[in-house]
């Protein structure tokens, strides 16, 4: 995997970079620079697990109710929590602050997801935009940004749980964790 894709260069991002509603998530201020943390409000316990694009390990960790839990990261990354055999994720820059509210269905008002009927996964651009588009690598294939024009779609065979990213040209960024299978609809920006 190349960190090239993935580093933002400039300032960090900020928080109000992500302010788009992704269910079960709750996002706060978070002032701890090179950090991802992650509260659970459940009444369960979780296992979690950050993407490693800026370091650290992605190794799935423990999180009891009402504890929290920080990783080292200095750049965007994928956050996965596994409840009772259930699998979410959220997209989000260094500094940022979780709180996982329980187990639900994965809500991205941005990508609507649903089940296409072969292997991997189908990614279409219902925008009027040019956006980039990459998906991990942890079920095989290459992690590299495609350009998705308006209209347009893209495919990767993959077998397992992967991220999918979408950046519009303005830097805002949008993702979620999704399993072969499915398709992602790319509504715009709201």
């Amino acid at each position: 995997m190349s960190d090239h894709y993935h580093h933002y260069y400039g300032n960090p991002p900020q928080y109000n970079q992500i302010n788009y509603p992704i269910q079960p998530f709750s996002l706060e201020p978070n002032h701890r620079h090179h950090k991802i943390t992650l509260r659970n409000l459940s009444h369960h316990t979780i296992e979690v697990f950050v993407t490693n694009y800026t370091g650290g390990s992605d190794e799935w960790f423990v999180i009891h109710p009402n504890a929290e839990e920080q990783w080292h990261r200095t750049g965007w990354e994928c956050l996965v929590v596994k409840e009772s055999g259930n699998r979410v994720g959220i997209y989000l820059p260094e500094g940022s602050k979780v709180c996982y509210q329980g187990q639900g269905k994965q809500i991205n008002h941005h990508l609507l997801q649903t089940h296409n009927m072969h292997h991997g996964v189908d990614f279409i651009n219902n925008s009027c935009e040019h956006v980039d588009v990459f998906m991990s690598s942890y079920s095989g294939g290459t992690d590299e940004w495609f350009g998705v024009a308006p209209g347009n779609s893209e495919h990767w065979g993959r077998d397992g749980w992967d991220v999918l990213v979408v950046k519009r040209k303005n830097g805002e960024r949008f993702g979620i964790y999704v399993h072969s299978g499915a398709s992602i609809k790319y509504q715009g920006a709201i």
